[in-house]
This record gives structure tokens, C-alpha cells and sequence, in this order.
């Protein structure tokens, strides 16, 4: 079995966190929060750096973490290149309430080699793994719990970090960008980037991702170390949502609303690495040129529902297996579903 992001939820389902080999969270900065004016956020994978309150604009130039509070931006936040941020956290962690949600009123720019996770929530969904013998089997987990949610992995997550965004989302050659829980007022456009299709973990990927419950009181959920990646769920856009020319191991388009166009193209991804499935689209869809093309993969999804015209990979025509054989091999039989489905 080649490993793909999935594939980290089918460890944990064989296996369990304890068994997973537990990446240092390192120790954290303490928060600086601001009041007003523009901010540059400077630290290093080692001591990160804290972005709390109330800004003009702000510049992410080294690693950042936001998990002391809520922050306020009135303009644009650019994550600069190779810097990155880490905005995945459900309450100010500093007093141990609250929460420490993003609202940006301009534009978020991720640049060249720079890294962004943005957003959490509680949703427990269902996905293919494999059981204690090695056969396929349903089973639920979290998708996306906050870092600091320490029932996430033991009871019932219950923290989210909510996100909005009044401009643009746009990303030039980053190395990953990883959004969830958030409303973009305008368009997401991803263009190029990525870290190659094999499973390398590096940087905030293998550092901050949750995969298990915390090692002890206080600390962090135990990270999953994952390779960089692309992915949007549970996204509302008010534009278009386009990801194009990307070299992933795996990335994830899901359970999003997009008010305008959704466009997947020219995207390279490892063998079950291509999930474009359960979103609404009111405009039209378009799949083209991406190696592999759409898959159900194992994340018992379900087809697009599309507005407008649905072409290429995503056509209304287009069927594929749910799941997908080499995603999740063993079953008797492979149905097949459309990849996508008239919304009206």
C-alpha cells in the first residue's frame, strides 16, 4: 500500500495514537498582542512566534502560531516566503478560554514556499480503513480537530477555530495550504507549488497536524507527521475556487460551497491522492489534466453538486468506483457513482 495523506487515517485506525511515532512539539513564544498598526510575526520552527489582536496589516516572516487570542486584521495578510502559519488552534491557549478565530477584511497571500494551516472545528466523519486483520472496514474520526482540543482524540472534540476572510485567498508556489472551517468573501486561486508526490514530512505538516490524543496534561494533541499538501473542506467561497498546476502527495477538494466556478487542474498527485467530492458549486465545474485524475479515494464521499456545467474528469457523465480499488483494496465489489450531479 503507497502512503498518501489518507493513509494516516488508516494507520490510526489499525494501530491507534499510541502506537504513532510522536514528532517534538516545540515550546512557544510568549503572545505579543498589538493594537492597530501594521505587524511583521517573526520565529523559527523552535520558538514560534505569537500573533494575537487587532492590526492594519500583517506579514508572517518566519513560523507563527495564532493561540493566544482572536486576531483582527483590517487589511491583507501575507505569509512571506518559505514562512509560515499556524492558525488551527480552538482557544486562547495562554488562558485556557476563549477562542482564537482569524478575520482578515483584505486579501491573504501565500508566497513562494510558504506554508498556511487556517482553521478547525469538531466535524466527525466516516472513511474507509482497515481493521486489526487487514480488512476493509467503515470506521469515524475526526477531520480536522484543533491542536489544542484534548478531547478530540478521546471523547468528543468540541473546539473550533473559525475563519473569515473579506478578500481574496490567493497562493503563488506555496508549499501547502490547508484551510478548513473558513469563509472567503472573495475567490481561492492556488497556483503551482508543493513539495513532490512522495511522502516526505516536513515543517508545520509534521509538526502541527493532530493525530492523536496529547502525550500529557497540557500539551498539544500528538502531531501525525504528513508530507505538505493542498486541501479545502468545508469552505464557503463567495467567488471562484480554482487549484491548478500543484505537485502534491496528496490534496483534498471537500464539502465545500463555491458561489462561483470550481476548477481542478493540471494537478499531480501520488496514487490516491486526488479527492475532488461533496462539494456545491453554483456556477460550472471543470476537471482537467490532473494525474490521478478525480478519486473517491477512501473518503466515503459523495458526487459534486454542480449548478452550472460539469466537464472533463467531473463531467455529469463521468462514473468511477466509491471507493476506489487501490484506495481501499479487499472489498467483493466496487460501485460505481458519479462524480458529479445536477444541483436544480
Amino acid at each position: 500500500m503507497k502512503l498518501s495523506l489518507r493513509s494516516a487515517s488508516r494507520i490510526l485506525s489499525i494501530i491507534g495514537a499510541a502506537g504513532l511515532i510522536v514528532a517534538w512539539v516545540p515550546g512557544i513564544a510568549s503572545a505579543a498582542p498589538h493594537g492597530g498598526g501594521n505587524y511583521t510575526c517573526n520565529g523559527t520552527m523552535a520558538s514560534p512566534g505569537t500573533l494575537a489582536g487587532n492590526f492594519a496589516n500583517v506579514t508572517i516572516a518566519g513560523t507563527c502560531l495564532v493561540d493566544a487570542g482572536n486576531v483582527n486584521i483590517a487589511g491583507n495578510l501575507t505569509v512571506a516566503p518559505n514562512a509560515a502559519l499556524v492558525a488551527d488552534f480552538g482557544m486562547n491557549d495562554q488562558t485556557q478560554s476563549g477562542t482564537s478565530n482569524m478575520t482578515i477584511g483584505g486579501n491573504v497571500v501565500v508566497e513562494q514556499g510558504a506554508s498556511m494551516l487556517l482553521g478547525c472545528y469538531p466535524l466527525v466523519v466516516t472513511l474507509w480503513g482497515l481493521d486489526a486483520n487487514g480488512n476493509p472496514v467503515l470506521f469515524s474520526a475526526p477531520d480536522f480537530p484543533c491542536d489544542d482540543d484534548a478531547n478530540a482524540f478521546v471523547t468528543t472534540a468540541t473546539l473550533a477555530a473559525t475563519e473569515t476572510i473579506g478578500g481574496n485567498l490567493v497562493a503563488n508556489g506555496a508549499l501547502g495550504v490547508v484551510v478548513h472551517n473558513t469563509t472567503v468573501r472573495g475567490n481561492v486561486t492556488i497556483n503551482g507549488g508543493g513539495d513532490g508526490t512522495a511522502f516526505n514530512p516536513v515543517g508545520i505538516f509534521a509538526t502541527y497536524i493532530p493525530g492523536g490524543p496529547p502525550n500529557a496534561p497540557g500539551q498539544l494533541d500528538a502531531p501525525i507527521p504528513l508530507p505538505a499538501y493542498n486541501d479545502f473542506a468545508n469552505v464557503t467561497t463567495g467567488g471562484n475556487m480554482v487549484l491548478s498546476g500543484t505537485d502534491d502527495n496528496w490534496y483534498g477538494i471537500i464539502r465545500n460551497t463555491v458561489h462561483g466556478n470550481l476548477i481542478d487542474s493540471g494537478n499531480t498527485a501520488a496514487p490516491d491522492g486526488n479527492e475532488t467530492i461533496n462539494n456545491t458549486v453554483y456556477g460550472n465545474l471543470v476537471c482537467t489534466g490532473n494525474n490521478p485524475s478525480i478519486e473517491y479515494g477512501d473518503s466515503n464521499g459523495g458526487p459534486n453538486a454542480v449548478g452550472g456545467n460539469a466537464t472533463g474528469e467531473c463531467a455529469f457523465n463521468v462514473m468511477i468506483p466509491n471507493p476506489t480499488p487501490a484506495s481501499v483494496p479487499g472489498l467483493p465489489n466496487y460501485p460505481l457513482e458519479p462524480v458529479s450531479v445536477h444541483l436544480h
